[in-house]
């Protein structure tokens, strides 16, 4: 095992990197993605990748890992989950090879994070590292799935399957909108010219939505859009780009922003203009966008984010993932564990007593 800190040396690893990330089927463990978060999220923190290889010399595991300060304390996390809440994961070839990067993991002297984990299939979520070790020990607190949708069949198959509620409220925000002017939809396919524009209109798009008033939009928020603008500009990622506008007589009024990648279209950034809401903008850009989808022959699309209520008009099948963390026999890991479990303590205290301080009764 070795341990890569150095830019130069990370981007050495780009072809390695990719012939594993293919193997996971994540968008989000990319070198791509991966490098974008580094030089955007994280410009004046330290990488720490930890690299296994072969005793031929190849790579067959990599622990993207960078350091950061959290609750006073100095913590190993996967590069821009804190910021993006997305679905993380270790570059692996095999189990043994997971179960190599497991343990060199554990022989860090600092805490690790690594949330919302993907692992190569679903068989994989059955492997986890030993529970104690003579570095550490490891928990794995419950994780939220998101939601995808699995492509079969035919659009007018899909359709057909969802029930007459949904297929009636479909049909009913088509006729509201159609009231306020001529409704069409465009798929944007983006060249360095024209990302730019329609970038930035896809965020006023949703700087007219609550993530606008709470000051959660990319408008407002200009270390993720300065993120995602760079990502989506990159010349490996901008044929992947996809970008559906919503229009309502000349006014766009619902935007997506979505990568076609490995056959899958993955969901970004969605957002739509509050003033059109009674017509359910975003309900009717998402049909032409899952219409796109199978017209395209994908196998997948992945809503990211978390399992939402509203997603279940969509799909009701969801992604599971592990959440890991390990905290060293060192100061630095037992200090983060008993931050953490006076955190969890308190939850659990508050869960459990009314704003006066009354314990609830079962």
């Amino acid at each position: 095992m070795k341990c890569i800190a150095g830019l130069e040396d990370i981007q050495s690893l780009r072809d390695d990197w990719n012939i594993l990330a293919k193997l996971t089927g994540n968008l989000l463990l990319t070198f791509e993605w991966v490098d974008s978060c580094l030089q955007q999220l994280h410009s004046d923190a330290t990488p720490n990748f930890l690299v296994v290889s072969s005793d031929q010399g190849e790579t067959c595991a990599i622990a993207p890992l960078v350091l950061v300060r959290r609750d006073n304390s100095t913590w190993l996390d996967i590069p821009g989950f804190n910021d993006l809440h997305e679905p993380v994961g270790l570059l692996y070839r095999d189990k043994a090879a997971l179960l190599a990067l497991f343990d060199a993991i554990s022989r860090q002297p600092y805490p690790v994070s690594i949330n919302r984990l993907w692992l190569n299939s679903e068989q994989d979520l059955t492997i986890s590292p030993p529970t104690a070790n003579i570095h550490g020990f490891w928990v794995s607190p419950g994780c939220r799935p998101s939601r995808y949708l699995k492509i079969q069949s035919s659009f007018d198959s899909f359709l057909s399957s969802l029930s007459s509620r949904r297929r009636y409220d479909y049909n009913r925000a088509l006729r509201r909108a159609a009231k306020r002017g001529e409704v069409r939809h465009v798929m944007e396919q983006p060249d360095s010219h024209s990302l730019e524009p329609l970038f930035t209109l896809a965020m006023q798009i949703e700087d007219r939505s609550w993530k606008g008033r709470e000051g959660s939009s990319l408008s407002k928020n200009k270390r993720l859009s300065r993120f995602f603008s760079t990502y989506l500009a990159r010349p490996e990622v901008l044929p992947w780009v996809r970008v559906f506008f919503l229009y309502v007589g000349e006014k766009a009024v619902a935007m997506q922003i979505c990568i076609e990648h490995e056959e899958r279209l993955w969901l970004l950034k969605i957002g739509y203009d509050e003033d059109f809401q009674k017509c359910s903008p975003g309900l009717i850009l998402m049909m032409e966008a899952v219409r796109y989808s199978f017209e395209s022959g994908h196998t997948n699309i992945e809503f990211l984010g978390s399992s939402e209520p509203w997603l279940s008009l969509w799909s009701k099948q969801e992604r599971e993932y592990l959440n890991l963390t390990h905290y060293p026999l060192t100061f630095s890991g037992l200090r983060a564990a008993a931050i953490d479990t006076s955190r969890l303590l308190r939850r659990s205290i508050s869960q459990w007593e009314d704003p006066a301080g009354a314990s609830k009764k079962s």
